[in-house]
């Protein structure tokens, strides 16, 4: 299952041209979306075959990412609100650095929690689920990666 967001995300030389705030906090939320499908998917399709206790940690790890990335879109809404009402610039930059430091957060919990899920699921996967499962983390973090790009380059 490929995420479906390959072509929205600018890239960075596209970013410094063009980015608005609008853009990122739209780009957030289909970002969003598609990872709860994308982890929904993933959980239906090989959740059987972990053990209870595994089962229970993943569904937990799972709600964790939808909670992290709901506090970046948060951030990212209030962001395109101020941008939109022309708010001062000085309350644009705090809510960018504030939507900066909730991807840095979301990004580094993210990635520890790759590093809990990992060794739970792989021994679980036939060559090619696990292909495809990291060809799909891949995408997802190149995607995300983008996203914290762009909130870093609001935050100026």
């Amino acid at each position: 299952m490929a995420l479906l967001v390959i072509g929205i995300i600018p890239t960075t030389a596209q970013a410094a041209s063009s980015l608005n705030a609008g853009t990122v906090s739209t780009n957030v939320a289909e970002f969003r979306q598609d990872i709860r499908g994308l982890l929904n998917s993933y959980y239906s399709k090989y959740g059987s075959r972990l053990s209870p206790t595994e089962q229970t940690h993943m569904t937990s790890l799972i709600k964790q990412v939808d909670t992290e990335l709901a506090i970046v879109q948060s951030k990212s809404q209030v962001i395109a609100k101020l941008s939109q009402q022309q708010a001062p610039k000085s309350k644009q930059l705090a809510a960018a650095r504030s939507g900066a430091k909730a991807f840095d957060t979301a990004y580094s919990h993210a990635i520890t929690s790759l590093e809990q899920v990992q060794p739970l699921l792989q021994p679980k996967l036939s060559l090619f689920e696990a292909l495809r499962a990291k060809s799909d983390l891949d995408q997802s973090l190149r995607t995300f990666e983008t996203l914290g790009t762009q909130l870093h380059t609001l935050a100026g």
